[in-house]
């Protein structure tokens, strides 16, 4: 357990938002900083959760899902076969965990996303809103029925990152695929420099 928390440690550059903040590292002049992880890397195909005592390697790879990974019963295509199955049911909002478990199972939303989501948030799967932190998985189950359906409609549809006027770093994470990105230094140190930039801007 971290002893201090000193913000992010990791930022995904995926969708607009992703690629804005990159071109927004590469306008602070901080790109010398990141250190990117692509799917080739230790750390994006080396995850492991902690249940029943032991170590588990979740599945990285497309092959990995056709297979029995412990600590699940079954092997993870299923759990893709049961959210296209799974009838669509219309909500305003629901719980992340509830959500999972209707689209995916309960082993999947006890043994993948509640460690998830208490990583990412140090909250409760079941209390965070899917719209909240998985607004794209939620409209998918809403407008197409499915999270794999309404992730095949994407798929084929414009996608609207094409519109941006993309940095050469947000390029670089397009081309190279990143996972995530991580920087060599103190996250704050961006913010600290992005106050700095509006301040110039304020005065110009």
């Amino acid at each position: 357990m971290a002893a201090i928390l000193g913000g992010p440690r990791t930022i995904r550059p995926r969708g607009d938002c992703g690629l804005n903040t990159l071109n927004m590292i590469q306008d602070l002049g901080l790109s010398e900083h990141i250190v990117p992880i692509t799917p080739d890397h230790p750390a994006a195909k080396n995850r492991m959760i902690y249940v029943n005592n032991r170590l588990h390697l979740l599945p990285s790879s497309f092959k990995s899902i056709f297979k029995k990974n412990l600590p699940f019963s079954k092997p993870l295509i299923y759990a893709l076969f049961n959210d296209i199955i799974q009838p669509n049911k219309h909500l305003q909002d629901d719980s992340i965990y509830n959500f999972v478990e209707r689209r995916f199972g309960k082993e999947v939303a006890d043994y993948a996303i509640s460690p998830m989501i208490c990583g990412i948030c140090a909250g409760d799967a079941k209390e965070i809103s899917v719209k909240f932190l998985m607004k794209t998985l939620f409209e998918w189950e809403q407008e197409h029925g499915g999270v794999v359906k309404g992730l095949l409609k994407s798929m084929f549809s414009s996608k609207s990152s094409k519109e941006l006027e993309l940095s050469d770093l947000a390029q670089k994470a397009q081309e190279e695929k990143w996972n995530v990105l991580q920087s060599e230094v103190d996250w704050r140190h961006y913010l600290k420099n992005c106050k700095a930039t509006l301040r110039i801007i304020k005065l110009i």
